[in-house]
């Protein structure tokens, strides 16, 4: 997968378009001004689908200079020129 932060900027655009979503994660984490942050990909897993289904385990930087592990799924489908983000979760527990 070629961008990487794909993840992370549709997880930042979904949440600001959820500014009224108390549930939502950046609001309940960080104001939707400042959003999250790439930093690295640290484990990867891909699987043959109707496309290229990728599971991302993925560093963010946060407002206030931590760190967040997420676990993302993203479809691709090459063909179609589409992209598809299906999951973006905090991992609980990170390892490793």
């Amino acid at each position: 997968m070629r961008d990487h932060r794909y993840c992370v900027e549709q997880f930042n655009q979904q949440a600001q378009n959820e500014q009224g979503n108390i549930g939502s994660i950046a609001k309940t984490d960080t104001a939707i001004s400042n959003p999250l942050q790439f930093s690295r990909v640290v484990s990867a897993q891909k699987q043959v689908v109707a496309g290229l289904k990728y599971y991302l385990r993925i560093e963010v930087t946060q407002p206030n200079g931590s760190t967040r592990m997420f676990d993302s799924v993203v479809v691709i489908q090459p063909w179609l020129h589409s992209k598809q983000l299906l999951g973006f979760t905090p991992v609980v527990s990170p390892v490793y």
